[in-house]
C-alpha cells in the first residue's frame, strides 16, 4: 500500500500588531452584518430596537462565556441597529441593485478612466 504525501498546511497568518488585529476585527464584524443584511427575517425584522435587543443578549451571553466569537457578533448587530436607525440599512446592497448591471459597469468604467 502506497503512503500519501501530506499536505502541507498552510500556517494561519500571524498577527502582529494592534492595526491589524483592529482591521481584522472590523473585517470581521463587517461581514456578520453583510449577513444579517442579506438575511430573511431575524432581529432586523423588528427595527433598530431588535437589533439593538439582540445585540444586549449576545454581549451577555459573550461575558458568560467568555467568547470572542460572540462579542463579534454583539458588536455586529449594534452596528446593524445603528445603519437601521439612520437608514441605511434600506439602501441597496450594491450598485448594481440600485442601477442595474449596464449603467454600474458605465459608471465603474469612467471612474477608471479618470
Amino acid at each position: 500500500m502506497a503512503k500519501r504525501a501530506k499536505k502541507a498546511a498552510t500556517p494561519p497568518v500571524k498577527i502582529t500588531s494592534f492595526k491589524e488585529m483592529t482591521e481584522a476585527f472590523i473585517n470581521t464584524v463587517g461581514q456578520i452584518v453583510l449577513t444579517l443584511k442579506v438575511r430573511a427575517g431575524g432581529a432586523a425584522t423588528y427595527g433598530a430596537d431588535g437589533l439593538f435587543v439582540a445585540a444586549v443578549e449576545l454581549l451577555h451571553t459573550a461575558r458568560q462565556n467568555k467568547s470572542l466569537e460572540d462579542y463579534l457578533k454583539a458588536a455586529a448587530y449594534s452596528v446593524g441597529a445603528a445603519l437601521k436607525s439612520c437608514g441605511a440599512w434600506e439602501y441597496p446592497l450594491t450598485l448594481e441593485e440600485k442601477e442595474g448591471p449596464k449603467k454600474a459597469a458605465k459608471k465603474n468604467k469612467k471612474e477608471k478612466e479618470a
